[in-house]
C-alpha cells in the first residue's frame, strides 16, 4: 500500500497527559500514525479518531502537522508555561522517516533550545543522530543537552 500523508490544521501542539501511570505531564507528536508501524503499538487506536483504521492505516495515512514548531513556540512563549519537561514521540515516532523531510521534530528542538525547555525523546530511528546540537552534544559526543 503506498505512503498517504495528510497536513493537519491543529491549533495547539502540546499534549497533556494526567495519567499516574506515565511519568510525564506535555509531550509533542508532531506527527500521527508511524511508517515504522510497529504492531505492539499503543497508539494505533488513536488513529480510529482520525477516520482511518488502526490496523495498516496506521503506518500507511500518517498526518502532519506543518505548524508544529511554531505553535509550540506560542505554548512555550505563555506567562502561564512553567518550563516543564517536553516528551517529543508520547504517542507515535518524532523521528520517523517523514521526519528527514518535514524536519518538524528538529523545527521544535530549536524552539525548545532557544527558549530553554527541557526534552526528552523517545525513538527508535537512526535519523536523531542527525540533530546531535540540538540534543546537547559537543564534538561528536553526548554531552549536557536538552535531553535529560
Amino acid at each position: 500500500m503506498p505512503l498517504e500523508v495528510y497536513e493537519d490544521d491543529s491549533k495547539s501542539i502540546l499534549s497533556k497527559n494526567n495519567s499516574p501511570d506515565v511519568g510525564f505531564r506535555f509531550s509533542v507528536n508532531a506527527y500521527r500514525g508511524c511508517y515504522h508501524g510497529c504492531a505492539y503499538c499503543y497508539a494505533r487506536p488513536t488513529h480510529e479518531y482520525l477516520g482511518f483504521g488502526a490496523g495498516t492505516d496506521f503506518e500507511r495515512k500518517i498526518v502532519v502537522k506543518r505548524r508544529a514548531p511554531e505553535l509550540l513556540r506560542t505554548a512555550l512563549s505563555r506567562k502561564s508555561w512553567e518550563r516543564e519537561t517536553i516528551v517529543f514521540s508520547g504517542n507515535t515516532d518524532s523521528y520517523q522517516p517523514l521526519e528527514a523531510t518535514y524536519r518538524l521534530t528538529r523545527g521544535c528542538l530549536e524552539v525548545c533550545a532557544e527558549l530553554e525547555n527541557p526534552v526528552h525523546i523517545i525513538t527508535k530511528a537512526p535519523l536523531i543522530e542527525r540533530d546531535p546540537e540540538g540534543l546537547g552534544a559537543r564534538d561528536g559526543r553526548a554531552g549536557p543537552g536538552l535531553v535529560r
